[in-house]
C-alpha cells in the first residue's frame, strides 16, 4: 500500500478560491448539460421518448463502467493537469456536437454521443475534484473547503434546470455553445491554482500519484482501506443503502404526488426543487455543526434529517391537497438540508482518514457506489409498483431508509474518535491507510 505523504504547506484560501473559482463554472455547466441535452432531444430535436430516455442514460454509464479506471488516472497523473484536461476537452466535444448540429440538425446520435463524450470526462474530473481537495485547501479548514465546493454544486442544482431550460429556448446551438463557453472559464480559472507537491517517505519530491504493483492490486488496495476501517465501511455502505431506498422514494413521490395528493405536475416538480434549496443550507451550515459537536454525533444527526422526515409521506394520504403539498415541501427541504450536510462531513471524514495517495481511488470506489446504487433504486421502484398498490410500495424504501439509518447510527456512535496530541501519530498512521480499524 501507499505511505504517500503530501508536503502540506500551508495552503491559502486564495489560492483555494481560485480552485472552488474554476469548480464552480464547470459545475454549473455539467448541471446545464444534464438537465439540457434531454429537454433539448426532446423539444428543438423532436426525439422520441425512448431516444429521450437514453440521453440521460449515456450521461450516467460512464460514471458505473468508467470510475474505476477514472481512480487510476488520478492517482496516476497528476491530479490538477487531469481535471484542467478534462474542462477544455469538454469544452472541445461541445464545439464538435455544435458543428454536426449544423451540418445535421436532427441527428439523434449526436445528442447520444454528447452526453457520452462529456459524462465520460465527468467521472474523471468529479474524482480528479475530490482528490485535488484536501491538497488545495488551507490547513485545518477541510469542513470549511467542502462546504463550499457543496454550495456551489447546491446552487448549480437550483439554477441549472432554469438556465438550461432558458438555453433551449434561445435555439439549438445556445446550450452546447453556454455551456462550452462555462467549461472555458473553468479552465482559464484553473490555471490560476497551485497543487504542492507531495513526497514519499525518503524526502523525493512526486508530482503524481503513481504507485507500484499492477492496476487490479491498486484497485485492491484501495478497496482494502475503505472496508477495514469500521468508520470507511460504515460511510460506504449507509451511501449505497440511502441511495438505494432514496432514488426509490424520490421515483415513486413523482407519482404518489400526483395520483394521491391531487399535486400537478409543477406542483411536484417544486417540491422536489426544494431539497436542493435545502442543501445549499445546509452547506453553508455544516462547518459550524462540524466544529461545535463531535464528529460521530454530526454524521448521525444529519443522515437523520435526510433519512427520517419520508416517514410522513405515508401519512398524508387522506389529507387535502394544500396539507400534503406543504408538509412534502417540509420533508423534502429537511432532507435537502440534511443530506448535504452529511455530505460535507462524510467527504470531509475521508479526506482525514485516507492518505493523499489513495483519494483518487478510493473516491472512486464511493462513487461506484453510490451511482450503482441509484440506478437499482430507479429498478426497486419500478418492481414495487408491479406487486404493490402505490402507498404500500412507497412504504417499503422509507422501512428501508429507516432501518439502515438505524444500523449507522450503531456502527458511527463508535467509529469516531477525535484525535488527542497523543494519538496524533496514530491518526497519520490511519490517513496512510495502513492501520485497519476495526
Amino acid at each position: 500500500m501507499s505511505s504517500l505523504l503530501m508536503t502540506r504547506s500551508r495552503g491559502t484560501w486564495g489560492n483555494f478560491n481560485r480552485f472552488w473559482a474554476s469548480q464552480s463554472f464547470a459545475q454549473m455547466a455539467g448541471q446545464v448539460l444534464y438537465f439540457g441535452l434531454p429537454l433539448l432531444a426532446a423539444s428543438s430535436l423532436d426525439l422520441s421518448a425512448s431516444a429521450v430516455g437514453l440521453v440521460t442514460f449515456f450521461q450516467f454509464l460512464p460514471t458505473i463502467i468508467f470510475t474505476p479506471l477514472a481512480g487510476l488516472l488520478v492517482d496516476r497523473l497528476d491530479r490538477r493537469t487531469a481535471l484542467l484536461v478534462c474542462h477544455g476537452a469538454r469544452s472541445v466535444v461541445l464545439v464538435l456536437i455544435t458543428c454536426w448540429w449544423m451540418l445535421d440538425p436532427a441527428s439523434m446520435s449526436s445528442v447520444w454521443l454528447a452526453a457520452l463524450g462529456c459524462g465520460s470526462l465527468n467521472a474523471v474530473a468529479d474524482i480528479a475534484t475530490l482528490a485535488i481537495i484536501p491538497e488545495v485547501a488551507p490547513k485545518d479548514q477541510l469542513s470549511s473547503a467542502n462546504s463550499r465546493i457543496q454550495t456551489s454544486l447546491a446552487v448549480a442544482q437550483v439554477a441549472g434546470p432554469s438556465a438550461a431550460g432558458f438555453m433551449v429556448g434561445l435555439g439549438t446551438f445556445s446550450l452546447p455553445v453556454g455551456a462550452g463557453l462555462a467549461f472555458l472559464f473553468a479552465l482559464g480559472l484553473g490555471l490560476g491554482f497551485t497543487v504542492p507537491q507531495r513526497v514519499d517517505a525518503a524526502g523525493a519530491s512526486r508530482s503524481t500519484g503513481t504507485m507500484p504493483g499492477s492496476a487490479i492490486t491498486q484497485l485492491r488496495d484501495a478497496v482494502r482501506i475503505v472496508v477495514r476501517h469500521r468508520l470507511l465501511r460504515a460511510l460506504i455502505i449507509q451511501m449505497g443503502l440511502f441511495n438505494l431506498f432514496e432514488q426509490a422514494v424520490i421515483t415513486l413521490f413523482m407519482l404518489y404526488g400526483l395520483r394521491e395528493f391531487g399535486l400537478s405536475a409543477s406542483g411536484v416538480g417544486s417540491i422536489l426543487s426544494l431539497g436542493a434549496v435545502g442543501a445549499l443550507v445546509g452547506s453553508l451550515l455544516a462547518p459550524r455543526l462540524m466544529r461545535r459537536l463531535d464528529r460521530g454525533i454530526v454524521l448521525a444527526v444529519t443522515m437523520g434529517l435526510a433519512s427520517l422526515p419520508p416517514i410522513l409521506l405515508p401519512m398524508l394520504s387522506s389529507a387535502s391537497s394544500l396539507v400534503a403539498g406543504v408538509v412534502s415541501a417540509g420533508v423534502f427541504l429537511t432532507y435537502g438540508w440534511g443530506l448535504t450536510a452529511f455530505n460535507v462531513a462524510s467527504i470531509t471524514t475521508r479526506h482525514e482518514l485516507i492518505s493523499h495517495g489513495e483519494q483518487g481511488r478510493t473516491s472512486a470506489f464511493y462513487r461506484l457506489v453510490a451511482y450503482g446504487a441509484l440506478s437499482l433504486g430507479a429498478g426497486l421502484a419500478s418492481w414495487l409498483t408491479a406487486v404493490l398498490t402505490l402507498r404500500d410500495a412507497l412504504v417499503v424504501p422509507i422501512a428501508g431508509l429507516v432501518v439502515s439509518y438505524l444500523g449507522f447510527v450503531r456502527q458511527v456512535l463508535g467509529g469516531w474518535r477525535r484525535p488527542s496530541r497523543r494519538g496524533s501519530s496514530a491518526m497519520r498512521d490511519r490517513r496512510e491507510g495502513v492501520v485497519p480499524d476495526r
